[in-house]
């Protein structure tokens, strides 16, 4: 995201300016301001203000335990009268929808 907005901004700023003589200035101290983020920070600026926020969020992968799981494992424990077919008939679904404090359903194919 921000390598390709840098670039962006180097295009944007030598349009505007009409000099394309600008462009390897520019380029260089997109390099170098890169480079120091890269040191100065463990992560992307957008991550670092996430963490210093202290923003909800997922992290993009799943803890190392969950790797060998797969989504059928995760779901809770359902009553049977709750897991509907892909073609339920209407006294099933009218029986799931009577649990108390069901709010999914999932097909269970």
């Amino acid at each position: 995201g921000f390598k390709r907005m840098s670039m962006a901004v180097v295009v944007f700023v030598a349009t505007a300016a009409n000099d394309f003589n600008l462009v390897p200035p520019l380029m260089l101290s997109v390099v170098v301001s890169l480079i120091l983020s890269k040191q100065i920070l463990p992560s992307g600026y957008d991550e670092e203000q996430v963490l210093r926020r202290n923003v909800a969020f997922l992290e993009p992968e799943p803890p190392v335990g969950m790797d060998s799981m797969l989504a059928k494992d995760l779901f809770d424990k359902l009553p049977d009268c709750a897991r509907l077919p892909p073609e339920a008939k209407a006294s099933a679904v009218a029986k799931a929808l009577e649990i108390k404090g069901m709010g999914d359903f999932p097909v269970i194919r």
